[in-house]
């Protein structure tokens, strides 16, 4: 497997894909990576940088043609602390892994396995190339759009990625870590609420005529930012995803609140 990549994109890949951020644990949050490991799949010219959890799957894309078929585990923070802000050449070979960059070559040791790899290859073939630009074509040609072998969502909505990043920061400062995304069709709002302290942001959004409600824990904020747009695809009490095309999230719901 071999591929190219500069080190500052692949660093702030490993981040998005480790989720760093708070998490609601009940009656109180803390700050968490979704996992330290990292699973790489490079198919037809397209890098994959996925992880995953029980309740999270996550993938990070990055384009090169001239990239080798392959696939391997990794540790993400033994990685980044090798990685400057120059251009690299990724290969894994022989149970190993090499980093080419400049006059220096670093050798990392391969995982033998992802400790969810089973959560991400029962997501991934749904979800890798799962983009903003994928979900509208499909809501155009009204084709379902399934997250699972057996989950269709039906909820799309089509935001500014700074507004939702700048709702979604102010909810944070609530401090329990729970989000609530409400789309009664014509307005969404962001909000999120704790003993007497609320945030209420009402954000602007496109989408389908259906609404929806639903809570979910996830530091998304830094996740949206990358890009313009960004869509949320969700229903009642089921996963979301957020998209656009570099990076595809799928978070499970809080339920029973």
């Amino acid at each position: 497997m071999e591929f190219r990549m500069n080190g500052k994109e692949l660093k702030e890949a490993i981040n998005i894909c480790r989720l760093r951020g708070k998490y609601n644990e009940g009656m109180s949050n803390k700050t968490s990576v979704l996992c330290d490991d990292l699973f790489i799949e490079v198919e037809d010219g397209m890098v994959y940088i996925q992880n995953a959890n029980n309740f999270t799957y996550v993938v990070y894309r990055h384009n090169d043609e001239e990239a080798v078929n392959g696939m391997v585990n990794l540790s993400g923070s033994t990685l980044e602390k090798y990685l400057t802000d120059t251009d690299l050449v990724f290969r894994s070979d022989d149970g190993k892994i090499e980093l080419a960059s400049g006059n220096s070559i670093v050798t990392l040791p391969v995982l033998g396995r992802h400790e969810e790899l089973h959560v991400i290859y029962r997501l991934k073939d749904k979800l890798r190339n799962l983009t903003r630009r994928s979900i509208r074509k499909m809501v155009r040609e009204g084709q379902d759009i399934f997250v699972t072998e057996n989950l269709a969502l039906k909820t799309m909505l089509d935001v500014e990625s700074d507004e939702l990043t700048e709702a979604m920061m102010l909810a944070e400062k609530v401090g329990n870590s729970i989000y609530r995304i409400e789309w009664d069709g014509d307005k969404l709002l962001i909000s999120s609420t704790k003993n007497n302290e609320s945030v209420y942001t009402e954000i602007t959004a496109t989408g389908t005529d259906r609404k929806a409600i639903v809570e979910i824990s996830l530091p998304i904020s830094k996740l949206v930012s990358r890009e313009r747009e960004v869509i949320i695809l969700y229903d009642d009490e089921k996963p979301v995803i957020f998209a656009n095309e570099q990076v595809t999230v799928l978070r499970a719901p809080r339920l029973g609140v």
